[in-house]
């Protein structure tokens, strides 16, 4: 049933440049569709940068005290991962505050729905891939030391906190497309 709103880019498009404004004036009810879209993806990223400031300031605290290994590489490793996530959510808010409900059209509302469900299934990917990171690091310790243990005890619990984050914003952004999607047909 989601395919029926992946819908594939009809012209280039860059993440940080605005609306080509080629597409169709939006309707009123597009406006508040896509008010409502940018309100709530901007508290998203507002709060994941907030989460992932605090975590990289308690993860180089604890890195700086840790008395072992194990514990170092796990805050050393939550470090790096919040560093990627805070990138992740300052490119997201400049995005963001880039658009305007006013000037997002039909095409344009369509294609920013759909390019963000791509972008949150790569997240969902890549989160996938450090809890398995995670999980074969430790694996690997057994047979070595704790290093590995740290770093992947702390890959294995960031990705799966940020899938969850990420499948909660795939799923309540798809809920989203598809109301565009109807309005966009509705209004045809």
């Amino acid at each position: 049933m989601l395919s029926l709103y992946w819908l594939a880019p009809s012209r280039p498009w860059s993440l940080l440049s605005p609306p080509t404004g080629l597409s169709a004036p939006p309707s009123p009810e597009l406006q508040a569709i896509n008010a409502e879209r940018l309100r709530e993806d901007l508290s998203a990223v507002n709060g994941l940068a907030a989460t992932s400031v605090l975590s990289i300031a308690t993860g180089a605290v604890g890195a700086l005290r840790a008395k072992g290994a194990r514990s170092r590489a796990f805050h050393v490793t939550t470090v790096g991962v919040h560093l990627f996530v805070l990138g992740t959510a300052v490119v997201g808010r400049a995005a963001i505050e880039l658009q305007d409900p006013a000037t997002l059209g039909t095409e344009d509302s369509v294609q920013r729905g759909a390019r963000l469900l791509r972008l949150l299934g790569a997240g969902i990917a890549s989160d996938v891939g450090a809890m398995l990171a995670g999980a074969l690091a430790l694996k690997a310790s057994k047979r070595r030391d704790g290093t590995l243990a740290g770093a992947g005890t702390s890959l294995l619990l960031h990705g799966a906190m940020l899938l969850l984050v990420d499948t909660a914003l795939f799923l309540r952004n798809a809920f989203h497309q598809r109301q565009v999607v109807q309005s966009v047909a509705g209004s045809s």
